[in-house]
Parts: C-alpha cells; sequence; structure tokens
C-alpha cells in the first residue's frame, strides 16, 4: 500500500540515518565547512544554504544525488529555546515523529505534514488513515494464515460441510495446493484467464516488467513542504531577469504553427538546429527565421502565450486572459521606417502591416494579420517575391521581420503642428514646506533637472509658488534678467496677470534668469526679513495654483509638476479633513479611498482634452498628517502623470533622494501630445483598461505625456464564441510627438496560437503577467467591495483554476502535482500580495500605516509592471554586508558582447531566518528600498558606508545610495543603486535597524513566514492543496 504524502527528499541512507545524531552528512559537512552556523556554505551556492542562530528554524538546504534539495533544519523545541542541530529531518511516510515541528509548537508531524499547521491535522489524518488500513490488512492476512495451515483438519475443528481431511476453505473435488476458485491447471497466484508463466496483473501478450496502461488513475500530488515549495530562482543573474522583467521565456513566431515551437535566443529568433525536423517556421510569417527579432517582453508581455479558440474555453481557464504593456520601454533603439507619402496599413481594420502580413500573388497582395482581409499595396511599395515565397527587398524593411518598430508619420497624422515642450513647476512655500526642507530639496530638484530638458530652442519653462495666495514670476529684458514678483492674493479670481510669454520663457534663452529664481526662493520666504517672508500662510491654496498652471499650458500642452505638503485648505479644490485610520480595512474604507469630490479628476479630463500631464510629488513631512490622496491623485491618473509619494519627509535622509527622482522623472526620453490603440485578432476586442490615462473612445486612450516608465494592462473579451482562426495577434500602435518635434508611430505586434485545449492554456501561461493583472483589478474593486470579499475573490479564482487543471490531462506538472510548472510560482506571488497592506487587515498597525499611505499604494499598483508586481508578491533580499563571501558583487564587469554589467550577490528567500545580527541586507519590495541592519553590524556597516561608527543610521538615507564609489561602500551603493535604477521613479529608502519601531514593517516583508493571522507560505500551500482537492471533486469536464 503507497501513502498518500511520501517524502520525496529522503533517499534510502537517509531514511535509516534520520533521526541519529550527528548522522546527516549535510550538517557535517556544513559544521566542518564553517566551524559556526551563520556563514554561508559557499558563495556561489543557491538559495536556502545559510544555518542561522536565534528563535527560528536553522535550514541547511542542499542537493542530495537526485539533485533534491535535502534539509536539515533543527526546529526550537516547544519552549522557543534551541535545541542541538540532530540533521532533523521530516519523518518517512507511516512514522510519526514527537520532535517539535518546525513551528515551535511540539505537534507531532506525520509525513512532514503537522498537525498544528492549518490543514495540517487533515492531511495526518489522511495519514493515520493509511496507516490504520495497513494494520487492518496485516491482521486480515495474519488470520487467514492460522496455526491449522497447511494441517488437516481434525473432527473438533470442522467446519459445517467439510470432509475429513481437508483443511479449511478446501472444496470437494479440489487437488492438494489448491485454493478456492482455482481451475485444475492452474497455479497458486494465478487469476481465471490466466497462463502459465504470466504474474498477477499481467495481460495476454503481456512479457515479464511491463505494467498494464493505466486509465483514469492520477497519482496524488505531493504534500507541500520547505522543501519542496517552489520559488524563484535566486541567483545573481536570476535576480536581476527577474526585477528587469526578463524572467519569461519569450513566445517565438514558430508558435503559431501546428507543429510546435522552435528554440530561440534572447532576441526570439529560432536556434539554428536546436529544434527538431518536424517544427517548421509557419508560412504565414512574411520574413525567413534568420531575420525575425520579436518583441520585447519589456515591452508588450501576455498573461498566456497561447489563446482559447472559444469563450467557453476561457471561461473554464478562469484567469484573465490579458496583456501588461510598457510601449516607451527604454531598451534597444527601434528601427525607423519611412513611408513615403503614406503609413502601409489594413484598409478594413486600420492595423499596421507587419511581419505576419503575408504577401501572396506575387506580391501584389497582402493578408492582415488582424481581420484576414486582402489588401493591395502602394505601387511605390510593390517588390517580388523570391523563391521561397518572401518579398526580395524583405531584409530592408524592418516592419516586415520586427515585432517592434517605428514609423514617421507624416502630415495626416497631426491635428497641428508639434507643440513645444512646456514645462511649469508649482511649488509649495507654506511655513511647513519651508520649514521641513521640501523647498530646498523641490528647488535643487529643478535646478538640476534643467540642464536635462530638450533644449533645442523650443522648450519652456515657468514657475509658480503658493501658500494662502499665488505668486507667479515674470521675466523680461534681455536675456529675461528682468525679474518681477507678482502675488494674488484673490483665489477666487482667476486670471493671468501678465502674459504667457513672460511666465514661461525659452529654455536656451533664460536657463541663467531660471537657476538665479531658483537660487533665491529659499531665502525670499524662509528667511527672516525675506522678500516674501511675511506672505507666508499656512493654508494651502493648492487648487488655485493648479488653475493658474492649466492656464499657462492651456495652447501649447506640456507638463505641470506640482510639489506640495499639505492639505488644500482654502479657495477652489479645498478638501476636508476626514482622516480616520480606524476605518482601514472596515466597510468605511471603501469611501475613505474613493475621492471626496470630483474638482482634480475633472481638472485631469480638462488638462488631458489640451494635452497637458501632471506629475504630483507629495511629501509630508509630519508623521500622521493628512492630505487626502485619494481626492487628489486623480489629477495624475487621468491627465496621465506620475505620482510620488514620500510620507515622513525628513531632508536630511529623503533630500538627496528625491533630487535624483525629479532628476529622473524629467530628464528621462518623453513621448507628447500620445494617443495609443490596442487592436486584437477579429473576435476578439479590449474589454478593460488600466493605467493612467483619459479614455477618449472605446479602445483609444489619450495619453497627454508618455515615458518609459510608464505602464498599462488590458483584459480581452469575446465578440464571437468561437474564433475560426489559428492565430491570435495583438497589435500596439502608439502615436506621438518626440521631444524634438518629429511625429512618431510606435508598433509592437505579436502573435501567438490559438488553442482548443486547457491544457495548452496551462503549458503557456506567464504567472507574473497573469499576477500583475489580478492585483490591479483587485486593487480598483476595493472602492467598491469589502476587503474581505476582495480577498476571497482572489483566493477563490486561483482554487478555481487549479480544480480546472487537476481536471485536465494535468501536463507540465511542478513538483506539487496540482500546480503546472508555468502556474508554479503563482501561489507564492498572490500569498505575498494578500500579505500587502493592500490587502491584509494584519498589516495596518504593523508600522503606523495610514489611510494616505494606502490611497497612493493602489495608484502604484495601477501601474505597476509585471516584476514590480512579482516583487511586491515577494521581496528581493540581498545581503549588503559583510561582502567578503561576494567577492564579484558588486563590481562593475566587461561582458562578451561589450556591454558593462554590475554582479549582484544571490538574494536570500523572504524568512525571518535571513536576518542575521551581524549582518545587513537590502529589501526591495516594489514600492521601496528598505536597508535592514543587525544588531551586531550597525558599527561595521555605517564605518562602510560613511567612515564612522554611527549608532544611529535611520537617518542616513541618501548615503547609503550616493557617495565615495571606492572600497567595500563603493560596492554596497552600487548593488543598491543598480536595483533601484531598475525600478521606477521615486521610491523611498529607510534604514531600519534591527528592532527598531520599523522592525515590523520588515517582519511582514518575510512573506514565507507566518504574519499575525496569515499563514505561512507553506501552510497557504498545503490549504491550497486541500481546497483544490475539495474543488475539483465539483468541477465538470
Amino acid at each position: 500500500m503507497v501513502s498518500r504524502y511520501p517524502n520525496p527528499y529522503l533517499n534510502q541512507q537517509q531514511h535509516e540515518n534520520q533521526g541519529a545524531p550527528g548522522s546527516n552528512d549535510v550538517t557535517q559537512n556544513h559544521q566542518a565547512a564553517n566551524g559556526v552556523s551563520g556563514v554561508p556554505l559557499a558563495a556561489n551556492q543557491a538559495y536556502g544554504q545559510y544555518a542561522y542562530t536565534g528563535q527560528h528554524p536553522q535550514p541547511v538546504y542542499q542537493q542530495d544525488a537526485s539533485g533534491a534539495m535535502a534539509s536539515t533544519a533543527q526546529p526550537p523545541s516547544a519552549s522557543g529555546h534551541d535545541v542541538p542541530q540532530q540533521g532533523y529531518m521530516p519523518p518517512p511516510a507511516g512514522q510519526v515523529d514527537q520532535q517539535p515541528n518546525a513551528y515551535g509548537q511540539g505537534g507531532a508531524a506525520i509525513n512532514g505534514a503537522y498537525t498544528q499547521q492549518p490543514g495540517g491535522q487533515q492531511y495526518a489524518q489522511y495519514a493515520q488513515q493509511d496507516m490504520n488500513s495497513m494494520q487492518s490488512l496485516t491482521a486480515q492476512v495474519q488470520n487467514m494464515n492460522m496455526t491449522t495451515a497447511g494441517q488437516p483438519v481434525t473432527a473438533e475443528s470442522m467446519q459445517p460441510g467439510m470432509q475429513p481431511g481437508l483443511m479449511p476453505g478446501v472444496q470437494p473435488s479440489m487437488q492438494p495446493g489448491m485454493q478456492p476458485g482455482m481451475q485444475p491447471g492452474m497455479q497458486p497466484g494465478m487469476q481465471p484467464g490466466m497462463q502459465p508463466g504470466m504474474q498477477p496483473g499481467m495481460q495476454p501478450g503481456m512479457q515479464p516488467g511491463m505494467q498494464p496502461a493505466m486509465q483514469g488513475y492520477i497519482e496524488e500530488p505531493t504534500a507541500p513542504t520547505m522543501e519542496n515549495a517552489p520559488r524563484p530562482r535566486l541567483e545573481s543573474a536570476d535576480v536581476l531577469a527577474r526585477i528587469n522583467d526578463m524572467d519569461i521565456k519569450q513566445p517565438s513566431v514558430a508558435s503559431v504553427a501546428s507543429s510546435g515551437m522552435l528554440q530561440v535566443d534572447a532576441m526570439g529568433r529560432p536556434i539554428q538546429g536546436g529544434a527538431p525536423q518536424e517544427q517548421r517556421w509557419p508560412a504565414t510569417v512574411a520574413c525567413p527565421p534568420e531575420l525575425y527579432y520579436n518583441t520585447s517582453p519589456r515591452c508588450a508581455r501576455l498573461t498566456t502565450n497561447a489563446f482559447p479558440n472559444a469563450r467557453s474555453l476561457a471561461k473554464k481557464y478562469g484567469l484573465p486572459l490579458g496583456a501588461v504593456l510598457q510601449p516607451m520601454e527604454d531598451g534597444a533603439q527601434l528601427p525607423v521606417v519611412n513611408f513615403g507619402s503614406g503609413v502601409v496599413r489594413c484598409r478594413r481594420c486600420r492595423s499596421y502591416i507587419n511581419f505576419m502580413c503575408k504577401f501572396t500573388q506575387e506580391g501584389r497582395e497582402w493578408k492582415c494579420s488582424m481581420c484576414m482581409s486582402m489588401n493591395k499595396p502602394a505601387s511605390e511599395y510593390y517588390a517580388a517575391l523570391d523563391q521561397n515565397g518572401y518579398r526580395v527587398d524583405v531584409s530592408r524593411r524592418p516592419e516586415l521581420f520586427c515585432g517592434s518598430y517605428e514609423v514617421e508619420a507624416p502630415t495626416q497624422y497631426m491635428v497641428r503642428p508639434p507643440m513645444p515642450p512646456m514645462y511649469v513647476f508649482v511649488v509649495e512655500v507654506t511655513p511647513t514646506a519651508i520649514s521641513s526642507g521640501l523647498l530646498n530639496a523641490a528647488v535643487a530638484g529643478i535646478r538640476d533637472s534643467l540642464d536635462l530638458l530638450p533644449n533645442s530652442g523650443r522648450t519652456r519653462v515657468g514657475i509658480i509658488t503658493f501658500d494662502s495666495s499665488v505668486h507667479f514670476y515674470s521675466f523680461k529684458g534681455e536675456n529675461h534678467s528682468e525679474l518681477s514678483t507678482i502675488v494674488l492674493p484673490d483665489i477666487n479670481e482667476v486670471f493671468l496677470p501678465t502674459l504667457t510669454d513672460r511666465i514661461a520663457i525659452p529654455l536656451h534663452e533664460g536657463m541663467d534668469a531660471l537657476k538665479q529664481l531658483l537660487d533665491k526662493l529659499p531665502e525670499m520666504y524662509g528667511a527672516e526679513g525675506g522678500a516674501m517672508a511675511s506672505h507666508a500662510a499656512e493654508k494651502s491654496a493648492f487648487g488655485a495654483a493648479l488653475i493658474y498652471g492649466q492656464a499657462i499650458v492651456e495652447d501649447t500642452g506640456g507638463k505641470i509638476m506640482a510639489v506640495l505638503c499639505t492639505r488644500p485648505k482654502i479657495g477652489p479644490g479645498l478638501t476636508r479633513d476626514r482622516s480616520d485610520n480606524t476605518a482601514l480595512g472596515t466597510d468605511r474604507e471603501r469611501h475613505m479611498l474613493s475621492p471626496d469630490s470630483t474638482f482634480y479628476k475633472q481638472k485631469a479630463v480638462d488638462l488631458a482634452r489640451v494635452q497637458a500631464t501632471v506629475d504630483l510629488i507629495i511629501c509630508t513631512p509630519t508623521v500622521g498628517s493628512f492630505l487626502d490622496v485619494a481626492t487628489i491623485a486623480p489629477l495624475s491618473k487621468y491627465s496621465g502623470g506620475d505620482l510620488l509619494y514620500n510620507p515622513n519627509f525628513v531632508i536630511a535622509r529623503d533630500g538627496h533622494l528625491l533630487v535624483e527622482s525629479m532628476k529622473r522623472m524629467l530628464g528621462r526620453e518623453t513621448g507628447w501630445e500620445a494617443v495609443m490603440r490596442i487592436r486584437a485578432s477579429q473576435g476578439v476586442r479590449c474589454k478593460t483598461f488600466h493605467g493612467r490615462f483619459f479614455l477618449k473612445s472605446t479602445d483609444l486612450l489619450a495619453l497627454p505625456s508618455v515615458d518609459p516608465d510608464k505602464t498599462f494592462a488590458v483584459e480581452f473579451d469575446y465578440d464571437d464564441s468561437l474564433l475560426e482562426h489559428t492565430v491570435f495577434c495583438v497589435q500596439i500602435a502608439l502615436l506621438y510627438t518626440t521631444s524634438a518635434g518629429e511625429r512618431r508611430i510606435r508598433v509592437h505586434t505579436i502573435a501567438i496560437p490559438i488553442v482548443s485545449s486547457v491544457s495548452e492554456l496551462f503549458s503557456n501561461a506567464d504567472a507574473s503577467a497573469t499576477a500583475s493583472i489580478v492585483a490591479r483589478a483587485a486593487a480598483e474593486n476595493l472602492k467598491d467591495k469589502r476587503l474581505e470579499d476582495v480577498r476571497k475573490s482572489v483566493s477563490d479564482t486561483a482554487v478555481n483554476t487549479l480544480a480546472v487543471y487537476k481536471q485536465s490531462d494535468m501536463k507540465h506538472q511542478s513538483v506539487l502535482g496540482f500546480l503546472p510548472e508555468s502556474l508554479s510560482l503563482y501561489p507564492l506571488y498572490i500569498q505575498g500580495l494578500l500579505k500587502t497592506p493592500l490587502f491584509s487587515r494584519d498589516a495596518f498597525g504593523l508600522f503606523g500605516f495610514r489611510m494616505d499611505d494606502k490611497s497612493a499604494l493602489m495608484h502604484y499598483m495601477n501601474v505597476a509592471t509585471s516584476a514590480t508586481t512579482t516583487v511586491m508578491g515577494y521581496p528581493t533580499i540581498l545581503p549588503l554586508y559583510p561582502l567578503q563571501d561576494y567577492p564579484e558583487a558588486g563590481v562593475y564587469t566587461e561582458g562578451e558582447n561589450g556591454v558593462v554589467a554590475l554582479t549582484l550577490p544571490p538574494a536570500m528567500p523572504a524568512m525571518k531566518a535571513c536576518l542575521r545580527s551581524n549582518s545587513a541586507v537590502m529589501i526591495d519590495d516594489g514600492i521601496t528600498t528598505i536597508i535592514w541592519v543587525g544588531l551586531d553590524a550597525i558599527a561595521g556597516f555605517s564605518e562602510v558606508l560613511v567612515g564612522a561608527a554611527e549608532t544611529d543610521l535611520y537617518s542616513l538615507g541618501g548615503a547609503c545610495v550616493y557617495g565615495d564609489s571606492d572600497g567595500e561602500g563603493g560596492r554596497v551603493r552600487a548593488i543598491i543603486r543598480n536595483v533601484r535604477g531598475l525600478k521606477r521613479a521615486g521610491a523611498p529608502l529607510f534604514v531600519v535597524q534591527s528592532g527598531s519601531n520599523l522592525q515590523a514593517r520588515v517582519d511582514a516583508l518575510m512573506v514565507e513566514d507566518r504574519s499575525g493571522t496569515q499563514m505561512s507560505y507553506v501552510e497557504f500551500l498545503v490549504d491550497l492543496q486541500s481546497k483544490v482537492r475539495r474543488r475539483a471533486g465539483t468541477v465538470k469536464n
């Protein structure tokens, strides 16, 4: 009899040696190599290979001969005290281990499933049933083999109907040695129909050793444990790929062929000689395989690289069908195409020509990849076909072999001549802004960014400040050197006091004048006796300042960057004090997360219509202060702008980081006056959009400005219940104006096969993109549904989908049988996201979480890349100190292609056991950067960073990122800068000392551990497996 839950990580020798002190080879090797715990086994080993001391389990993972990860985790005792390591391993099947379990609860463990865990009791019952069944079967066999077996039955022991000399169970006419039911000639153990030489279970024609085909049987899945729970690969290269949105096997265009998928390189091109002979290049592609370049997954990443052929199949699959888009991602330069007088597009659906548009009729027609209609090329675009059916000029036509390219748009794609880039800075100068240092930091950020703005003679810049009134700065004279300040105390009557040309001046002419003004502002408002010091008032008139900024950009469009730190209290757009942190996680929360008025949303829509956007920089300096982010944030959302939220702003810690964030926001490549349309194959439409934009029509997104940090998502739905074609295509077309005034069309096209089985959908699923869209939708639902209902919806979707997978043929299984390999990390990301303050009631009180914090987190989620979402679900933890065991970490090296890259240290699992008292680590949760320093490492770590043994590291902040690049401190800064450089602009950075009041925030990020009422990762998997098993019993095939 086979146990339902065998432990695959114990080989025979380990089973025999289990429990014997010092018998485990891994423990002995670890102790011999290190002498003490707390030192990595080796610098280049995989994740988890650390031994730690303290009140936590001490896992040491090492591969055995079979490649499985074996653990020597020694749990603490039931009293919480450490116990000597004894090579502790989960017991073999059917053996009950009475040692304290890994959670310090002292419960018995059966097959490694602890009875004290949620769901563990049920698993223990299943295992106990196996043992009871085995004992019962043994008893029956023993009863059958009575002491009288093989001996004639005496008269005293004869049973009714027996004849003298017969043994029990022997019938008349039976020969000696025959058993009941045997026919003459049969041998013991044979069943009717068996031939001599056949063994039980063999069928006619089978040879010894062959097994009959098994039908309708699926082996019970392995129980989740610490050893087999799926985790991201944590080696250096894998960490870099994950946080850079490149942790995906790119879909090859070859996958649209019915014969399968070719092996492809990093650019999506097929590897010559790397594919089976039956796999071929699709005949529907317009280019030969050696020319093809795929669309980068950073530009467009689908939730599954196969598309269901019917609405019913999509419904059965259960997970969202969509894509995460980053159309302006700053990767390699795209080829630019000039079609001349007219852009080559489909006459019917207006999609742009691409690599899936096959030419026929000797080059006189091409077939649209979206609507399948035939088109005739213009005479100037005609080219003959070669013997393979490709255009003879295909190698000179990037649009026919590149998944992504740009088109020089002709004049018919312009509503008006390209407008000059316009930047208007709106800065708060209330006493709070001055005393907190925010004004100084904002002025420094603007000043340093002026040199980064496009400056070809077209760019214009203006500055407005505000407190309880609005202040303009007018420039005139030669080189705009004559400055005058205009104060408008009447904030309810909006009019520009002077010409726009004097407020927003040409950058190339007024650079020096603008810098001189910026240098004066802190002195004008902050110093005693300053020119504007008497005008400073605490009440903020931000709404009025915004209206004046709108008046400046009314005719040209552009960007308004607003810096504020207090709640608007007077004039247009004032907000009321409705702060109530007790509403977090309650039914009242929905109203607090929704805007209190429509003023700022309406302003955003008005600005978007004139091609203007608003970037919001919100820095609240006072702990507990309320600014009403939920009401003001729609200003950036619906105008396509950015939101940078930095609570508890401290100039010494956050000032330098704010300056660098502003420089990134203003210095990155920007597209102006943009619109984006997403097209899908015939029969499929775009259902839902996520991101920051103004929706002009059902499928047209207005983006007054767009940049590499802007991310969007789209979900698809069906117009037709059944798709007739075999290829699904998605095309993203972005029409925008460059800062140099050129009108461009950026085109991204992806083609994937249409499939008819749910197993093929599971085989091609993308866990990261799926988690991103699920999280976005869940965040949006927080404004309309109860928190518990949102959490349940996310969990139920996973359960229902995995139940469908369990009912399918279960191809491409992960180690845990109930998970497909492609979605093996999906439960990890989901349970991690459900532990974030956005979706967890437990996290609210851990570190002073406030309603403004949650509102900002909702807006961040709405624009998160796939990489950001997965890091929010499973934070990246990198060692920073000491680095002796990682000699290459933090060092730049030149690769084979000449690219200089930084080597990161291997990451650590998100467990508290990783936080050793003599170390410092970097924790990236997708939104915030945390530098955690153990108590015994404070002096050494501060010495490395700033050259002095500090005792209070909380205010270090920017010193962790900016400073000397030499020595170990330079390597530490390089690692932090490299990771932060791949994140959005403005990510806050905190230095947390072990045991400080922010320790609870760090503990909440250790998603593999229990936190409050939230299960650990293994417990979550156990519970999920149980629910999937129950749900699968009710799912119809």
